[in-house]
């Protein structure tokens, strides 16, 4: 169904509506994790992590393996929990629907785990 230019301005219109009464959750901000290959940028309500060396990774409940992710875009009140792992540089994050994900090898690991959780507890 194509849309009108009426309906074009007027979501364009509602968006910048928005935008001016919460312009800190439609700021977008990159931020470098770990060793710099990892990249977390907010938007909005959702966060966009990025990966191109195979450090992002879906871990798989059932059997334990671990896919590797190049980007995952979630939305940040579905993030319930994330833990830096006490005996590997890796920090764990789980989402409400119970999918578990994984930040391996990281070169900072207290850094990056504070700006996840920054990240989480503003959004």
């Amino acid at each position: 169904k194509p849309c009108s230019s009426k309906s074009l301005w007027l979501e364009s219109l509602r968006v910048e509506q928005i935008h001016n009464q919460r312009p800190h959750l439609w700021s977008t901000k990159l931020a470098p994790m770990g060793n710099g290959n990892i990249t977390m940028n907010r938007r909005g309500d959702f966060l966009e992590i990025s990966d191109d060396d195979g450090q992002l990774k879906r871990v798989l409940r059932e059997t334990g393996d671990r896919v590797p992710v190049k980007k995952l875009f979630i939305k940040l009140s579905d993030v319930c929990s994330v833990a830096l792992k006490a005996d590997e540089n890796d920090i764990m994050f789980t989402l409400e629907n119970g999918v578990e994900y994984l930040l391996d090898g990281l070169e900072d690991p207290e850094a990056t785990y504070s700006q996840f959780v920054d990240f989480v507890a503003d959004g």
